[in-house]
């Protein structure tokens, strides 16, 4: 079978994984809860297709008028609290749903997402090349995104392939603006 195949056939499996999901889990979910509040960020993980997708844009409403206001010192904040904030909220969802790394928790999206914003201005082509190439990499997951998402448990289990995600991304920006690409 091809490496392309394979890939294929990972996502096919994710994605009806997480139409599993909504019916037995996402129908239970306590949104009164904070924590599932955040480990869904604020619903938006139960959108579909494709719910960290999702995850990811709705980092926006919340990245970009810190990023704007606060600056990258304000962005770094952000990454810093979300990321504490996601831990928790991760462990209280995998213990509340008896589930891990479930597509449900998009926490580790925003956090993923605002690794890459911190490299690169603020400016929407800039903003939307580091969300198609963090999505690439958080779908894909080459390696070693891969590896640490098959080796990691518990709520470091479902952050921490986004945060190589976001580091693979923010490398790649890094590359692309040192090349100046845009000028």
């Amino acid at each position: 079978m091809s490496y392309l195949q394979t890939e294929i056939d990972r996502i096919v499996n994710k994605v009806k994984r997480q139409l599993i999901e909504r019916k037995t889990i996402g129908a239970h979910l306590n949104f009164k809860n904070p924590w599932i509040l955040i480990a869904t960020w604020f619903g938006s993980g139960v959108f579909l297709p494709a719910s960290g997708t999702w995850g990811t844009i709705a980092t926006l409403p919340f990245a970009l008028p810190i990023w704007y206001f606060g600056g990258k010192l304000g962005l770094l904040a952000f990454l810093i609290i979300v990321f504490f904030l996601g831990m928790k909220a991760s462990k209280v969802f995998e213990k509340e749903t008896d589930s891990h790394d479930s597509g449900l928790i998009v926490v580790d999206e925003v956090i993923g997402y605002t690794i890459a914003l911190l490299v690169i201005p603020f400016d929407a082509i800039w903003i939307a090349i580091a969300f198609v190439l963090f999505r690439g990499f958080d779908t894909i997951k080459p390696w070693p995104i891969s590896w640490i998402d098959i080796h990691t448990d518990g709520a470091w289990g479902v952050i921490a392939d986004d945060i190589a995600a976001g580091a693979a991304t923010a490398l790649v920006l890094i590359g692309l603006q040192y090349a100046h690409v845009l000028g």
